[in-house]
């Protein structure tokens, strides 16, 4: 096995993730998480883990191999349908994405993504995918956050 390295790509979302560990639900359609796409009764969570600035490790909380695809809507003969356009060739066990240059302040907002043969379909829709894994995760911290500063102390505290 090779690691495979991406070319760079653009997101400022992916800094939004605080370092540690998150689990972020996705809809899911026959084990592949769906960006874009209409909630479906399947559901499966990815486990997010920032363990530094400018490192991050995406992968399935069931460890099965990751893949994910931007659903598109599209009209065919006047028939409403979706397109389904993958993210990764083939699925990755693990997808570390890295700041490119982390000492760069010019280029602080540009990430490659690496893993076990990675193989990207189209560079835009890795970076829809990052920005969508930046976008959930801010939600989740947001919820945990607001979750905490509205627990009532316990009274024996007082």
């Amino acid at each position: 096995m090779t690691e495979i390295t991406s070319d760079p790509f653009f997101t400022r979302q992916l800094d939004a993730i605080a370092i540690g560990d998150l689990s972020l639900g996705f809809p899911t359609h026959e084990g592949v998480v769906q960006l874009q796409g209409p909630l479906e009764d399947e559901v499966t969570h990815i486990h997010v883990s920032k363990k530094d600035f400018g490192n991050i490790v995406v992968k399935l909380s069931n460890g099965q191999p990751l893949q994910a695809e931007l659903v598109v809507p599209v009209v065919v003969d006047g028939v409403p349908m979706d397109r389904h356009l993958r993210v990764f060739e083939e699925p990755v066990v693990e997808l570390k994405l890295s700041k490119e240059d982390p000492t760069s302040v010019a280029n602080s907002n540009v990430w490659v993504a690496s893993g076990e043969n990675l193989a990207i379909a189209d560079l835009s829709l890795l970076q829809t995918f990052a920005n969508t894994i930046g976008d959930f995760a801010r939600i989740e911290q947001e919820r945990k956050r607001k979750d905490t500063m509205d627990r009532k102390p316990s009274p024996k505290y007082l």
